[in-house]
């Protein structure tokens, strides 16, 4: 019971806020670790674009180019932060999922 109560209490907890420059790609991430985390921010940028790129010249709009992509990017915010236990848990009561790492 020891055992696991300290395992419970080294955990760490995070909120991962991204968003990309166009209304409505905000997005909240809760992840759980047994260990300290650092974010890619280059890769969650690179998530955002896949996900969101198209937005920049619509749906039937061209590609967009190597500078659209950079601006892109630039505007793109990454934030984590680490949550205590008691915060955490309200964002999972509030409906957010947990990711584990």
């Amino acid at each position: 019971m020891n055992k696991l109560m300290n395992e419970e209490n080294k955990m760490k907890y995070y909120k991962l806020e991204t968003s990309a420059p166009y209304c409505g790609t905000e997005e909240i991430r809760l992840i759980s670790s047994k260990n300290e985390i650092e974010i890619d921010e280059e890769e969650e940028k690179n998530n955002l674009f896949d996900s969101y790129g198209y937005l920049i010249n619509g749906w039937c709009g061209d590609d967009p180019t190597e500078e659209e992509e950079e601006n892109f990017k630039y505007d793109c915010s990454i934030k984590l932060t680490e949550l205590t236990k008691e915060e955490f848990l309200q964002y999972v009561e509030d409906g957010y999922s947990v990711e584990e790492w």
